[in-house]
């Protein structure tokens, strides 16, 4: 088999998505290397007796309405293949000693619903909502300032720069600072977990970015999580690409400076217990290099 135009170390979704938009904007052989018994990183799901079935990595997705650019990415990804369904209206329950709030799709609705459970703090609150979006605002622009050519980046460093103050505040700094309420602060807290640093810890601005991006609901895709990784293999595979599981590489080959192929060694083995390890045997060691038109470097087959 002829080789490969590009090689993707790792199934996680990183990997996938690197490998279908190179497969769907460019036409390209890829071959995605995984040296897990099973593609897909973080969208695997493991299953219990008695018919439990739970993800490792994806809870619930914001942005996928249809036409929202987040879905729009997802679907070219994966050509379509994951159906995204819509969670409830009241997608979060979060529950305290003495109170017990479900957050509602929505930001007027949320808004709404805060206000009505702590009436004295509206203000703070409309002033909250507002803040969010500065926060994912400052980050949409710290992002493109570090993809953009000089000039336009620095013009844009230049203007978050004097619009730091609240996303990089701490989010316990930033909620101590506008509110009185304690039930309040723990409240709009409560999502810390979806980003894994507690108020005292995380940024401002991280925090802005979970909550704006749920503030239209979540959603979740049909068939569970592995849904989507099947999904992007299959954009691979349709263009002549291929994902190998039980490979690890070992070995980058260069030419001078430049990448142009992997060592990789093939593994077999089992499950043992009841967890997903695998007691590996390295049995083969198999190379491939990229295919590159006006190269000197054969292409390696493999089989």
């Amino acid at each position: 088999m002829a080789g490969y135009d590009a090689i993707v170390i790792g199934s996680g979704m990183g990997g996938l998505t690197a490998a279908a938009i190179m497969a769907r904007l460019k036409g390209w052989r890829v071959l995605v290397l995984e040296r897990h018994f099973r593609a897909g990183g973080f969208t695997h799901t493991f299953k219990r007796p008695g018919g439990w079935e739970w993800d490792v990595g994806l809870h619930y997705v914001g942005g996928m309405e249809p036409g929202a650019m987040g879905r729009r990415l997802f679907d070219f990804v994966t050509a379509g293949g994951v159906r995204w369904n819509a969670m409830p209206d009241s997608y979060d329950r979060f529950t305290y000693p003495d109170f017990e709030f479900a957050v509602q799709k929505g930001e007027a609705n949320y808004r709404a619903a805060l206000a009505k459970m702590f009436p004295q703090e509206s203000a703070a609150i409309a002033r909250y909502f507002r803040d969010l979006r500065a926060a994912h605002s400052y980050f949409v622009r710290h992002t493109m300032a570090n993809s953009m050519p000089r000039p336009m980046s620095a013009t844009l460093q230049w203007f978050n720069r004097f619009r730091s103050k609240t996303p990089l505040m701490t989010t316990r700094e930033y909620l101590d600072s506008r509110f009185r309420d304690a039930g309040l602060k723990a409240l709009l807290a409560s999502q810390w977990a979806d980003y894994g640093l507690p108020p005292a810890k995380s940024a401002f601005v991280t925090h802005g970015l979970i909550a704006a991006h749920y503030l239209n609901g979540a959603w979740y895709p049909e068939g569970g999580a592995g849904t989507i990784a099947d999904a992007a293999g299959r954009v691979i595979q349709d263009a002549g690409g291929a994902i190998l599981v039980n490979h690890e590489v070992h070995r980058i080959l260069m030419d001078g400076n430049r990448a142009v192929g992997v060592e990789a060694m093939r593994a077999r083995g089992r499950r043992t217990g009841n967890c997903c390890r695998k007691a590996r045997r390295f049995r083969s060691v198999t190379s491939w290099t990229r295919r590159r038109r006006a190269s000197p470097l054969q292409p390696c087959t493999w089989g």
